[in-house]
C-alpha cells in the first residue's frame, strides 16, 4: 500500500458532523456551565478594554482556568473519545496552564511586566479578543451546526486560543517561549478546521496571523539590540 495515495482526511478518525455532534453533546452535558462561561467571557472582554496592571491579571486567570479546563475536561474526557491525539493535547494544555499560573504569580509582583503595548498592537488584540467573544460562538452556524454546538471561551479551543493571542499582543512584555504551545496547536487547527471544512479555520488564521506577528516583534528587539 502505497503512503503517498492518503490524504489528510484520510488520518482524521471523524467526519464533520461528528465533530460538530461532539461539541454539541459536550455543552449540554456541561449546561449550565455554558452560561458562566458566556459571563466570564463577557468580563474577560471588559477587562481587556482598559488594561492595568490588576486587570491584566484576572485576564490572565481567566484565560488559565479556559487553558485548564479545555484539556483536563475537554480534550481528556470528551474529545479523545472521537480523537485519539487528544490525550497528549489534554496534558499540553494542562501543562500550559501550570506555566501561565506561575507566570502570573511572578507578575503578581511586577508590575511593569503587565503594562499595556504600542496602540496599534492593543487595537488589533482587542479585536481578535472580541472576536472570540462575540463572533466564534456563532460560527458554527456556517458551517450548519446547530446552536447549541457554540464555541465558548474558556470551554472550547478556538475562541480561548484567538483570546489568549489577542492578550499577548495587548501586553508589553511576555516570554515568547510562552506562546510555544500555542503556536503549535494553531497549526493543528488549522490543518483540522481546513480538512473538515469548517469555518473554524478563519479562527485558526487569525491565531497564526497574531502569532507571526508576535515572531516578528520578538526577531525586530533582538535585532535592535544587536
Amino acid at each position: 500500500m502505497n503512503i503517498a495515495n492518503y490524504q489528510l482526511e484520510d488520518l482524521l478518525l471523524f467526519s464533520p458532523d461528528v465533530y460538530f455532534s461532539s461539541i454539541a453533546f459536550y455543552n449540554q452535558s456541561i449546561w449550565p456551565l455554558p452560561l458562566l462561561a458566556i459571563l466570564l467571557s463577557l468580563v474577560f472582554f471588559w477587562l481587556t478594554l482598559t488594561l492595568n496592571h490588576n486587570k491584566s491579571l484576572l485576564a490572565g486567570l481567566i484565560l488559565t482556568l479556559g487553558w485548564a479546563w479545555c484539556g483536563a475536561v475537554y480534550h481528556l474526557k470528551f474529545y479523545q473519545q472521537i480523537n485519539w491525539m487528544a490525550f497528549y493535547y489534554g496534558w499540553f494544555f494542562i501543562a500550559q496552564s501550570g506555566v501561565m499560573i506561575l507566570l502570573l504569580v511572578r507578575y503578581f509582583y511586577q508590575a511593569d511586566q503587565l503594562m499595556p503595548s504600542s496602540t496599534w498592537q492593543t487595537g488589533l488584540g482587542k479585536t481578535l479578543i472580541g472576536s472570540s467573544v462575540f463572533i466564534l460562538p456563532f460560527i458554527g452556524l456556517i458551517d450548519g451546526a446547530s446552536i447549541k454546538a457554540s464555541l465558548i471561551l474558556c470551554l472550547s479551543l478556538a475562541p480561548t486560543l484567538l483570546a489568549t493571542f489577542g492578550f499577548a499582543l495587548m501586553i508589553k512584555k511576555i516570554p515568547g517561549w510562552l506562546l510555544m504551545l500555542p503556536f503549535t496547536y494553531t497549526l493543528v487547527g488549522l490543518l483540522t478546521s481546513h480538512t473538515i471544512g469548517s469555518a473554524q479555520f478563519f479562527a485558526y488564521f487569525l491565531c497564526l496571523m497574531a502569532a507571526l506577528t508576535l515572531i516578528g516583534k520578538w526577531l525586530y528587539k533582538k535585532v535592535v539590540k544587536t
